[in-house]
């Protein structure tokens, strides 16, 4: 089954206002269905009973914290081959060490992220480069109920920009796949 519905997942425990700003920023540009799961519930479930349809998943919680059925979130997606967009938040002192650390433990349980997008703080690309990640871009910090109905024209192009990337590498990923 090509999979139409990548999982946004945190680097890390972050805030799930957080999340579901930035979730809100890229869906607005995704289009489709925008579903929310909890890191607490099964993703065995969860993952199995995906609607068949264009959107986006967001993911509130850490999705490597161990369940009481000995899974994690992030193990899931890597066995289930699900593509995964991992959000990073940005503090005043930078992106954290938890990109880099989630990013490999993905690596290292296969799961396919397709990229890495920073979600607040200040973009700065030469830092972002000089780390080596693939990050897609930057989306400003607003309130989740802002996005859409705020955005400007710079705002909007930069969400835009990360969608059509993430969706260019989704299509490759999908073809692979098949």
């Amino acid at each position: 089954m090509i999979c139409h519905m990548p999982v946004c997942v945190g680097a890390g425990d972050l805030p799930d206002h957080q999340i579901k700003a930035c979730c809100k920023a890229l869906f607005d540009a995704w289009g489709g269905v925008l579903v929310q799961y909890s890191a607490q519930q099964s993703p065995i479930n969860v993952l199995g009973n995906l609607p068949p349809s264009k959107g986006l998943v967001q993911l509130l919680g850490d999705p490597a914290k161990t369940l009481l059925d000995g899974c994690n979130w992030l193990e899931a997606l890597g066995s289930w081959k699900h593509p995964t967009i991992l959000i990073s938040n940005c503090s005043s002192g930078g992106v954290s060490g938890s990109a880099q650390a989630y990013l490999a433990l993905c690596k290292q349980l296969s799961v396919p992220v397709l990229g890495l997008v920073q979600y607040g703080g200040s973009w700065e690309p030469e830092l972002r480069r000089l780390d080596g990640l693939p990050w897609y871009g930057w989306i400003p910090e607003k309130n989740e109920k802002e996005f859409g109905l705020e955005m400007n024209d710079y705002e909007l192009q930069l969400v835009e920009s990360i969608v059509m990337r993430l969706s260019k590498r989704l299509k490759i990923f999908s073809e692979v796949i098949t």
